[in-house]
């Protein structure tokens, strides 16, 4: 994880493992932006989920739900997409709209475009 982190985000931003991780088999790690120091992002890799955090009021994130324990190189691919919407985050990208719920409600999203695939966090 911290490798694949290092590939995507070069010096352009920083992490940290999380040491207060406390379930066996789950990583955690916590982004932030040289260029936008208001930007902290998060990312949790989990053997049946990974999902990313942008530390906004409110929190949003995207997940991808799946097995991810058996096949390493399949991990990392997803693991690399990943970073990549983080990284993007961290450079200042994604634009912040209002989409509205079934019930009629206002809630936020944010957009980004990373090599051509479309990625929501709610």
């Amino acid at each position: 994880m911290l490798r694949v982190s290092a590939e995507v985000l070069g010096e352009n931003g920083e992490f940290l493992l999380d040491p207060h991780d406390s379930q066996p088999g789950m990583a955690r790690i916590r982004f932030t932006s040289r260029t936008h120091p208001d930007r902290a992002a998060g990312l949790t890799l989990d053997p049946e989920w990974l999902e990313a955090f942008f530390f906004l009021e409110p929190n949003l994130s995207i997940r991808e739900m799946d097995d991810f324990s058996g096949d390493d190189e399949y991990a990392t691919d997803h693991l690399r997409e990943l970073v990549q919407v983080v990284h993007a985050y961290l450079r200042g990208e994604g634009s912040l709209e209002s989409r509205r719920t079934v019930l009629g409600r206002r809630r936020p999203q944010m957009r980004f475009q990373v090599d051509g695939r479309e990625w929501l966090a709610r």
